[in-house]
């Protein structure tokens, strides 16, 4: 089968012929139908996040057809259009995995990551990673929903807790910060989006942002001081600068979550943030649970997915467009 896999660090994935995955009797085995291109991607390319062992085929928002199980598969049936979770597999016996935070599971397993992932034709997965793709979801919305859409939820339901008529900015509006706006908006929040670029924002404001700022252009930091502050700040972005904007735009008593992953330190004042007992969190990607009520999101139109379709040929294409920031909500790859 043709797959893509990194072999070098700074270097573009290999398109190449590879076996087809043996499954083990728990495991099933899926024809990739669509991928989605993650940022985590490109810093697993870039060396920034690790590889345990190399060469590996990237890719961890997948969906598409099961065409064989194991003999002790009885939940799935060839046929059966499927989504597989970032989370591969978890132990179930640590303290994380029994106070329902598996996403931190300290022996867990990613796709894409430990095992190999869905730049391919084919993919392997334990039967208790697969979800089944609600009727009216495509494959495509059904790969973003396993992520992009999964780690937005976990933020902000599960992390920053946000309820009605509470004042939100999101800082960086790539495809979990589109996706988060269509969200707090569905909750009844109210809800400001700022980025750099102006396309991502006027698709902000399509998507239900009730105001946008170009942080290139204004300084977002006094526009919402002027409101008094905001509840809840999310950042989804690579940028310290980001980061540290969003701790300053909430009020007393307000929440920082912080879900997108930066090189370097947070300059922030204690002082600000004791005197004002304010809330730092960090938010890392989602459960198996937040995955089914994404897609579940989508089912129900609640949260509407755009994306940009490339050949497995031009993944390397896709991934240099999401790093220039050239995607608006996400890319997805088609083998």
């Amino acid at each position: 089968m043709k797959a893509a896999r990194l072999h070098e660090y700074g270097k573009d994935l290999v398109v190449e012929d590879i076996s087809i995955p043996s499954i083990g009797p728990s495991d099933v085995l899926v024809r990739v139908k669509a991928c989605g291109v993650c940022h985590s991607d490109i810093h697993m390319i870039d060396g920034i996040i690790k590889v345990p062992s190399l060469p590996r085929v990237l890719g961890h928002e997948v969906a598409g057809e099961i065409v064989e199980v194991g003999q002790d598969v009885h939940g799935i049936n060839i046929g059966e259009r499927v989504a597989l979770s970032f989370i591969y597999k978890v132990c179930n016996v640590c303290r994380y995995c029994i106070e329902g935070f598996e996403n931190i599971c300290r022996n867990i397993l990613y796709t894409g990551f430990h095992v190999d992932g869905g730049y391919a034709e084919y993919i392997k997965a334990p039967e208790n990673s697969i979800f089944k793709i609600p009727e009216g979801v495509s494959y495509e919305e059904a790969a973003i929903a396993t992520d992009a859409i999964a780690t937005a939820y976990h933020t902000i339901k599960r992390i920053a807790k946000v309820s009605i008529n509470e004042n939100v900015v999101v800082y960086g509006l790539g495809g979990l910060g589109l996706s988060a706006i269509q969200i707090l908006k569905a909750i009844g929040a109210y809800v400001i989006g700022v980025d750099v670029n102006d396309e991502k924002l006027k698709l902000a404001e399509k998507l239900g942002a009730d105001e946008v700022i170009n942080s290139s252009l204004e300084d977002p930091i006094k526009r919402i001081k002027l409101k008094g502050g905001v509840d809840v700040a999310l950042d989804f972005t690579s940028s310290i600068k980001a980061k540290e904007q969003a701790f300053e735009s909430i009020k007393p008593h307000g929440r920082l979550v912080i879900a997108g992953v930066a090189e370097g330190r947070l300059n922030i004042s204690p002082r600000r943030l004791v005197f004002g007992e304010m809330m730092l969190s960090g938010s890392f990607a989602f459960t198996r649970l937040d995955v089914t009520e994404s897609l579940n999101l989508v089912s129900r139109g609640i949260v509407k997915v755009i994306y940009e379709q490339y050949s497995l040929q031009d993944i390397n294409k896709a991934l240099k467009l999401l790093k220039e920031g050239k995607i608006l909500f996400r890319s997805i790859v088609k083998p």
